[in-house]
């Protein structure tokens, strides 16, 4: 008796940490997949931080997924390339959803430009009174709703830096 129940501990036990590994392993593939759409050709302006939410709403039924994606800035037309938005519907969820039917994802993205010029050399700021905004948006919190819903799953944030500056 002893036996089964330390061998069906250690399944659960093997089981889980598994399951924690195809977690991480599909988060990293992720944020490695987001970061190489990534794309400052179109930023013209000297806004030291841009900062967003990319929000995907699954609802699992019992043959397929409805998977619908959105940002809470446009911003993030400009900042990824177009093509980020297919391929974020066509994943397969799974590794973070575990046996949750529904839930909603959101990956708070900030993109820091860290230069324009490359004899620019004044310090890029972000006004104080810009910067609660801008941090709000990173987790999709709207200040007026009070009701979050409790299948939110909030991934690591994805920072972006990059260096606009052309040097000779």
């Amino acid at each position: 008796m002893r036996k089964i129940i330390t061998i069906a501990v250690m399944t659960l036990c093997f089981q889980n940490s598994s399951a924690q590994h195809k977690k991480e392993e599909f988060i990293s593939r992720l944020r490695e997949k987001l970061y190489s759409f990534s794309t400052s050709e179109k930023l013209k302006d000297s806004i030291a931080l841009y900062s967003f939410a990319i929000q995907i709403d699954i609802k699992k039924n019992k043959n397929s997924s409805i998977i619908n994606v959105t940002s809470n800035d446009s911003i993030s037309n400009v900042v990824f390339k177009k093509n980020y938005l297919p391929f974020l519907k066509k994943l397969n969820y799974d590794p973070i959803l575990g046996e949750a039917k529904n839930a909603t994802i959101i990956i708070p993205v900030a993109y820091i430009v860290a230069n324009y010029k490359a004899d620019d050399i004044s310090e890029k700021k972000v006004p104080i009174t810009d910067l609660s905004d801008k941090l709000y948006k990173l987790f999709n919190y709207i200040k007026k709703d009070e009701n979050t819903p409790k299948n939110y799953i909030y991934l690591k944030p994805i920072i972006i830096v990059v260096d606009k500056a052309i040097y000779h």
